[in-house]
């Protein structure tokens, strides 16, 4: 979809395409493997979704073929952009993957663990804060160009939120540090409540 996207733009080489990346910071909403980003045209120019427009050589360079978007192409990046942001699709990380069993730790281990990754989202909200005033700032773009990065920060900050509470009901106690079923008993006393 990157690739895609750049080159709705603008045909473009392969490495403006890297460069254009890294520039936007695209790494930081997109899971970005450059090694493999000449695979990756490869595999759309094989499927029809972009074509060569004209390959050339500046000076002593290495010749270099532009890239550009087929009808094809267009139409499927619209389809699958469409998709992407009115379907919602699970996640599998593994943050919610081990908080699934969580309940294997010692709970002052489990607490100093949810803490440690708070903070470290703190650090990454500050760091998204920087780029995006960066990019406004130095580079003036508008709000619209890196909305995925406030995107970033808000889920950031939100996660932070809710961690720091699921640390303080298992430092209380508040959260039962038993996983499964409940117990007839523990089903009655709930049931009383």
């Amino acid at each position: 979809m990157a690739v895609l996207a750049l080159l709705h733009e603008e045909p473009m080489h392969p490495y403006q395409i890297s460069f254009k990346m890294r520039e936007r910071h695209m790494d930081w909403t997109i899971k970005l493997k450059f090694g493999s980003l000449y695979h990756t045209v490869e595999a759309l120019l094989r499927d029809g979704l972009i074509e060569n427009v004209e390959t050339g050589r500046d000076g002593r360079r290495p010749e270099r073929t532009v890239y550009g978007l087929t009808e094809r192409g267009r139409q499927e990046f619209r389809d699958r952009l469409s998709d992407m942001v009115r379907l919602p699709m699970r996640d599998y990380t593994d943050f919610a993957a081990g908080l699934k069993f969580i309940w294997r730790l010692d709970p002052a281990v489990a607490v100093e663990l949810l803490r440690d990754r708070a903070e470290s989202l703190g650090l990454e909200v500050e760091h998204l804060r920087q780029v995006i005033r960066m990019l406004r700032v130095e580079k003036r773009l508008r709000r619209l160009s890196h909305i995925e990065l406030e995107h970033a920060e808000a889920m950031a900050r939100a996660e932070i939120g809710w961690i720091k509470a699921l640390a303080d009901e298992i430092e209380s106690g508040k959260l039962e540090w038993k996983a499964g079923h409940l117990e007839p008993a523990e089903m009655e006393l709930k049931e009383a409540r």
